[in-house]
C-alpha cells in the first residue's frame, strides 16, 4: 500500500532553493510550487479565488485555547458547531483533487499543555474525512524543550487512532538554539513534510531559522530517503510586506520564500500588529497595496505605477475592479493572492526550463532582495547539491 503522504522531486533549479515537487496525499497529487488558499465557511481566498491553475492547496485554520476546548470536550452541541465551521467551506472544494490541511494553533498561556488536552487535540486532527494532512497543533510561547515533550506525546497519542501516521511536522516560531531539538525529534520520527511558522514576520529576516530546517531536509533525503522521494516545506504566517505611500512602492519579499526553500505558502492568520487607531486609520484611508508581478513591487493604488501592473487573462479580480470597489482592502487581498497563485505557476514551468535565474533577473523591485538571496546560498548548500 503505497504512502498517504510522499514528496517527489521532479526539477531544482542551480542557482536558488527552488524545486519542483509533487505532493501526494491520499491519492490526490499536486504540484509545487503552489500558493495554498485559505479556507473558510464565509468570504475567503479558496471561496473567492476559481482560478484553476491557482487552485489545488487550502488552508483551514483554527484559533484554540483552553475555554474552547473545555467547551467542545464537555459539550456536545458545541463540538457538532465547531466540526460544521471547521467544515462548512468545503462545499466549494474540488475534494477529489484538491489537497487541504487543517491548522490548528493552541494559546496554553505559555505552559505545556496537559497530557488529556495533547489526547484531545490528537483526537481533532484525525476525526475529520476533510483533513488530508495531519499537522500538530502549534503551540505558541513554550520552550523547545517542552515543545518537543508535547511533540512526543501528541505522536503517542496520534498512534491509537491512526496506523502509521504521516505527518507534516509543525515548527514553531521560536528562538534559532531551540530549533535543532524539534528538528532532531521529527527525524528520528521519520518525518520529511515541515510546515513552518513564520509568525508574520519578513522571511529575510528568519533566514537562520529556514537554514536550520533546510539542513534537517537536506540530512534527511541524504540519508533516509531514496529515488525520487524528497522532503517537502510549508510556510505558515508569511506576511505581506508593508510599504510605506512616500516610498511608492515596497518589495515583494513574500513570494521570494520560494527561492529560500519553500514549496508552498498561506497568507498571514495573525491580526496586524498595530494599535488599533492606527489600524483604523489605515482602513479608512482606502488604500491598499497590488503586487505587480512584472516587477515584484507592490504598490499603493494611489500610485500611477500601477499603471505598468500586467494584465492577466480572465482574472477573478481585475485592476480595474480593485481600484472601483467600496471594500479596496479586502479586494487587493484576493487581487495579490490571485497573482501570487498565478506567480506560483510560472515559476513550476520557468524551474523545468532552466530559466529561472534569468526570470528572476527581470524582477527589478526586488533585485536587492534575490540579491541577499543568492549571497547567503552561495556560502550554503542547497538540497540540488546532494541529490
Amino acid at each position: 500500500m503505497p504512502p498517504s503522504l510522499c514528496a517527489k522531486l521532479k526539477e531544482g533549479d542551480s542557482e536558488y532553493r527552488s524545486r519542483t515537487v509533487t505532493i501526494d496525499a491520499h491519492g490526490k497529487t499536486v504540484r509545487t510550487p503552489k500558493r495554498a488558499l485559505t479556507l473558510r465557511r464565509d468570504y475567503c481566498e479558496s471561496r473567492v479565488i476559481r482560478n484553476r491553475s491557482v487552485r489545488g492547496m487550502n488552508e483551514v485554520v483554527c484559533e484554540l485555547n483552553e475555554n474552547i476546548l473545555n467547551g467542545i470536550d464537555n459539550d456536545k452541541e458545541r463540538l457538532l458547531e465547531f466540526i460544521r465551521r471547521l467544515q462548512a467551506g468545503f462545499a466549494h472544494v474540488d475534494r477529489d483533487n484538491e489537497i487541504s490541511f487543517f491548522l490548528f494553533f493552541f494559546n496554553s498561556q505559555g505552559k505545556r499543555p496537559t497530557d488529556s488536552q495533547i489526547d484531545y487535540l490528537a483526537n481533532l486532527v484525525t476525526g475529520s474525512p476533510y483533513n488530508d494532512i495531519i499537522v500538530p497543533p502549534i503551540i505558541r510561547g513554550i520552550s523547545g524543550e517542552d515543545y518537543v515533550e508535547y511533540l512526543r506525546l501528541f505522536m503517542e497519542s496520534l498512534e491509537t487512532y491512526v496506523s502509521n501516521p504521516r505527518i507534516m511536522g509543525s515548527i514553531p516560531h521560536i528562538a534559532h538554539i531551540e530549533l535543532p531539538d524539534i528538528c532532531r525529534f521529527y527525524m528520528k520520527s521519520n518525518v520529511n513534510f515541515f510546515a513552518l511558522d513564520m509568525d508574520g514576520k519578513n522571511p529575510l529576516d528568519m533566514f537562520p531559522n529556514v537554514n536550520e530546517v533546510y539542513r534537517t531536509m537536506r540530512l534527511i533525503e541524504e540519508k533516509e530517503l531514496s529515488g525520487e522521494e524528497c522532503c517537502y516545506l510549508h510556510g505558515i504566517n508569511i506576511r505581506r510586506p508593508r510599504g510605506l505611500v512616500k516610498k511608492n512602492f515596497a518589495p515583494a519579499r513574500d513570494i521570494l520564500v520560494f527561492e529560500m526553500g519553500f514549496n508552498s505558502f498561506g497568507s498571514s492568520h495573525l491580526k496586524p500588529k498595530l494599535k488599533a487607531d492606527l489600524w483604523q486609520k489605515i482602513l479608512a484611508s482606502n488604500v491598499a497595496w497590488v503586487f505587480n508581478r512584472g516587477d515584484y513591487g507592490y504598490y499603493p493604488t494611489t500610485s500611477p505605477d500601477i499603471r505598468s501592473i500586467p494584465k492577466e487573462v480572465d482574472p477573478v479580480f481585475s485592476l480595474g475592479e480593485v481600484l472601483s470597489s467600496s471594500q479596496r482592502n479586502k479586494d487587493a487581498k484576493m487581487f495579490n493572492v490571485e497573482r501570487q497563485g498565478l506567480e506560483a505557476s510560472t515559476i513550476q514551468k520557468c524551474i523545468a526550463e532552466n530559466e529561472l535565474p534569468k526570470y528572476l533577473d527581470g524582477k527589478l523591485r526586488a533585485s536587492e532582495s534575490l540579491k541577499q538571496i543568492r549571497k547567503k546560498l552561495s556560502i550554503g548548500t542547497r538540497l540540488s547539491d546532494v541529490l
